[in-house]
């Protein structure tokens, strides 16, 4: 796909922030308009799929664009069709992608596209679901054989919570505040169990735990599990359909994300909580109450889509926590009208800050929210600055890997110009760092350190941060200068979003900027304000608002 010579590289499957400047400018008012665009397109191909959850367990659905590359794809035909350049070169992973650019822009201006070859083998492919295979059938079968099924009496009203069990006993104690002194005999917590082959370390936890459980296998059977992963079979019915963004033809893209098998693990969960609930309906039990821990995952769409339907009489009382900050580029966490008129998403969020009130409705103004409790952040208005001189800089890593391997990427070369600079970096629990690069790669004054978060903030003058994580919040009040390299769209929202004093937070849009930034903070000598934190942002447990949960 090549015509000549080319004056202009974009690479757009990269962040934002290694775009062109001049597509950028365009590409980001293009991406902030297609948030609530994309999102009302969903809706019109949904059309006769209401409430068919195999189709809103399909990739193209998600609206999240940490998953798809639909909207990103999506704003890249708008973005050129809106270009006035001569000459580019596109360079992207996808075959589909490229195909589309060069037919819909060939004879615009010079074009070369040139696709890197990024496909995932078909055995890749088919390991990614044996694998999921033999998770689900250790822990089916260890359910079953070795735990006792709790016994349940029909005339009483049981209220359901969503949780999670991972081998990290602290993170399973975090999602959510600690319900005991007020949770009854007719509440259940019903776990999900993270994908993982640590065996022994999600059995600890799960006996380790106190919470009282009702487990979804000892009311599943192993048909149940067949017809989660046939799902990959019936969403071939959903390929045979024209797929037409405003006067793009993406069919191409569409029907190679509905084909993707990267979320295979996440989509036979979203089966099984649907048919946990229809299992539930069956067994004449009265679920009066679901909780859902709400992301907008495939999980959550089977949940609240199972209990909707199964419990009728009851989808008033269906609701969604969200024990988290709330990010720009998060956009499937603020429900879209088409997604809850699917039942898809719960009739109510429960948000832990009065200003993600707002954010919550973006997109479906009529969707009720309201305020819940949070323990996640109490240390936020608690903990005092033990250390007011301080020098360090720390790189912080959010757990997205497509922000922090740009984020490695930017201050990787920030510490190669400046060699007598020292930046530590701290990895997330969720995404070590030698799953984005080896250590070896790193230069020698850019030093991995696994010391506890809250100790290193307080030793630190200043943070480095992008992405979609509450230590923003977190560095903020342990009164750090926050460098936010300009990563993705909504930089400057997020900030906002969060209400960061401006004095103490700078956007940087290059590893120059960053040296700039640091250079100044320190000239400066910036003093440290112990009282500028003052604002209350977090909704604390009180007796009144943690009866949500009963």
């Amino acid at each position: 796909m090549q015509n000549s010579k080319v004056n202009m590289k974009w690479n757009i499957d990269a962040q934002p922030i290694f775009f062109p400047l001049e597509i950028r400018k365009t590409y980001e008012k293009i991406y902030k308009k297609n948030r609530l665009d994309f999102g009302n397109w969903i809706g019109k191909i949904s059309v006769g799929h209401k409430q068919n959850i195999d189709w809103w367990l399909t990739k193209p659905t998600l609206r999240n664009p940490y998953n798809s590359n639909l909207l990103n794809y999506c704003s890249v035909l708008e973005t050129l069709d809106k270009l006035k350049i001569n000459k580019v070169q596109i360079i992207t992973s996808s075959e589909e992608m490229g195909s589309i650019i060069f037919n819909y822009f060939n004879k615009r201006f010079n074009l070369e596209v040139k696709v890197k070859n990024n496909t995932i083998s078909y055995f890749r492919r088919t390991t990614g679901i044996l694998k999921s295979l033999i998770f689900h059938t250790f822990m089916f079968l260890y359910i079953k054989v070795f735990i006792k099924k709790k016994k349940i009496e029909l005339n009483k009203n049981y209220t359901l919570i969503d949780t999670f069990i991972t081998p990290n006993v602290k993170l399973n104690r975090g999602f959510y505040p600690n319900l005991k002194r007020i949770i009854k005999d007719n509440t259940f917590f019903v776990p999900t169990f993270t994908h993982t082959f640590n065996f022994p370390g999600l059995i600890n936890a799960l006996k380790n735990s106190n919470n009282n459980f009702l487990f979804k296998e000892h009311y599943l059977s192993f048909f149940d599990y067949i017809y989660g992963y046939f799902h990959f079979f019936r969403r071939k019915k959903f390929l045979n359909k024209k797929y037409i963004y405003k006067k793009f033809n993406i069919s191409e893209l569409v029907c190679a994300e509905i084909n993707d098998f990267s979320n295979c693990n996440s989509t036979v969960i979203g089966i099984l909580n649907y048919r946990f609930f229809k299992k539930l309906e069956l067994s004449n039990l009265k679920i009066r109450k679901s909780i859902n821990w709400f992301e907008n995952q495939f999980k959550d769409r089977g949940w609240n889509l199972g209990y909707r339907k199964y419990f009728k009489r009851y989808e008033k009382n269906s609701f969604g926590y969200q024990n988290f900050t709330r990010h720009y580029n998060l956009i499937s966490f603020s429900p879209s009208v088409p997604e809850s008129v699917a039942k898809i998403t719960p009739n109510k969020i429960i948000v832990i800050s009065k200003y993600f009130k707002k954010i919550a409705k973006e997109f479906n103004k009529k969707q009720i929210v309201v305020l819940g409790p949070t323990n996640r952040f109490e240390n936020f208005v608690s903990n005092k600055i033990k250390k007011l001189k301080r020098e360090k800089i720390l790189l912080i890593l959010s757990g997205i890997i497509q922000i922090d391997e740009a984020l490695i990427r930017i201050v990787k070369k920030t510490c190669d110009i400046n060699k007598k600079i020292t930046i530590f970096l701290k990895d997330h629990p969720i995404l070590p760092l030698d799953k984005i690069i080896k250590k070896s790669s790193l230069p020698k004054n850019l030093i991995q350190t696994n010391e506890n978060l809250e100790t290193l903030l307080n030793k630190c003058l200043i943070t480095i941060i992008s992405g979609p994580t509450s230590v923003i919040k977190e560095s903020q009040n342990m009164n750090n200068i926050i460098l936010l390299p300009n990563i993705e769209i909504g930089t400057e929202i997020n900030a906002k979003r969060l209400k960061l004093n401006r004095k103490y937070y700078h956007i940087v849009g290059s590893e120059i900027e960053i040296l700039q930034t640091i250079n100044l903070i320190k000239n400066k000598k910036l003093k440290l304000n112990k009282n500028r934190n003052k604002i209350i942002f977090f909704e604390n447990v009180t007796s009144k608002n943690i009866k949500v949960f009963l």
